[in-house]
Order: structure tokens, then C-alpha cells, then sequence
């Protein structure tokens, strides 16, 4: 069993920034070489969550911490995209 874990870009909703649903997806980013150790003390999940599978928002510090450990760049624009982390086993 494989696992993914990806950081999905969303546009923002120009009316209600912080709606998360039926926004228009921009692109989606590989960070399946992150242990999940390591993301766990970045995202910082609820204390539920302890795999880890549920899609998380992130912010600006964690998509920056993300960045720094995986051989991705993101377009980082809080204000114009929402950035989404999910993980599921394929």
C-alpha cells in the first residue's frame, strides 16, 4: 500500500475568502517524501487525528516549513489561493 501526500491549491472565493468549498482547483503539489512524523510537527493536528488523514488548511509558516523539506516551491499567495494538505493510501 502507497501512500500520497499532496498540498492542493485552491482559488479563493473573491466574495467570501474564507469559504472552503466549490472553489476552483489550481494545481496540486507531491510532498509524499515528508515523513509523516515531520508534518505531524508542522500541521500540528487536532489531538483526534492520529494518523493524520483528514485535509488540513495551511498557512504561510507551514507551507514554508513544507517547502523547506521537500524539493517543491510553492507560489505562496495566502490572500488569492487556500493551500490544502491531504494523505490517503492508494
Amino acid at each position: 500500500m502507497n501512500t500520497s501526500k499532496t498540498i492542493e491549491v485552491y482559488k479563493r472565493d473573491e466574495e467570501n475568502p474564507n469559504k472552503t468549498y466549490n472553489l476552483e482547483f489550481i494545481k496540486d503539489y507531491d510532498i509524499s517524501n515528508i515523513s509523516i512524523k515531520e508534518l505531524k510537527s508542522i500541521i500540528i493536528p487536532i489531538d483526534d487525528d492520529v494518523n493524520l488523514f483528514l485535509m488540513y488548511t495551511l498557512n504561510v509558516f507551514q507551507l514554508t516549513k513544507i517547502q523547506e523539506l521537500s524539493n517543491v516551491f510553492f507560489d505562496i499567495d495566502d490572500n488569492k489561493y487556500i493551500y490544502m494538505f491531504s494523505q490517503y493510501s492508494t
